[in-house]
């Protein structure tokens, strides 16, 4: 029985995720991929632009518990503020783990990206469209909220958290599940810092 459009992008995304949990990050390419996902390489070009969009949708996947931490946090959608979606969204970021998902990013990113502007844009694509897919969800939870007022807040908080990202990895080349204490309050500062700056107004 043939496969339908979604069962194979869902092989390819999950071929991507075994080839990474199996350390075989050399095969991150369209021929090692078609050939664990069970697909042609063709098949893999019909569903995504690049492979470059391919793993930053995986990335995405990875990382969307967060979306579902953000959504689940108690407030009264019917009440709630901008800057109520502002505090809730931080304070999730703040408390996620993000320097070990993003060690992961960078590893992953880096097995078939050598050139460091390459490497930025990639990470920029990830927080981007995880930023898109919360704004989603945001603004069936918050109705009362303009779609303005959730985009201008969600994309600030990620494009800081992207910014960051940047900033931090150069400087301590992290190794998922090998994260010292000391890059891990670094992390924790900057970001911290970042979204003090964007409550108080980067205008003042």
């Amino acid at each position: 029985m043939p496969r339908t459009a979604s069962s194979s992008r869902d092989a390819i995304l999950a071929a991507i995720d075994a080839t990474i949990e199996g350390g075989e990050l050399s095969e991150l390419t369209a021929t090692g991929l078609a050939r664990k996902a069970g697909v042609s390489r063709r098949t893999i070009f019909n569903h995504f632009a690049s492979l470059d969009e391919a793993v930053v949708e995986h990335c995405a996947q990875v990382f969307s518990a967060l979306g579902n931490a953000i959504l689940e946090r108690d407030t009264n959608p019917e009440t709630a503020t901008v800057a109520d979606l502002f505090h809730n969204t931080a304070n999730a970021l703040v408390e996620a783990d993000l320097p070990e998902q993003i060690a992961y990013f960078d590893q992953v990113i880096n097995s078939f990206s050598s050139r460091q502007e390459k490497t930025n844009q990639l990470f920029g694509q990830v927080f981007g469209q995880l930023s898109y897919a919360f704004q989603t969800g945001l603004q069936q939870k918050y109705p009362n909220i303009s779609v303005l007022d959730i985009r201008l807040t969600v994309g600030s908080l990620f494009l800081a958290v992207s910014l960051c990202a940047r900033e931090w990895v150069p400087k301590y080349s992290p190794v998922p599940g090998h994260l010292s204490r000391k890059a891990r309050e670094d992390w924790q500062e900057n970001l911290q810092h970042a979204f003090a700056r964007l409550e108080s107004g980067l205008g003042r």
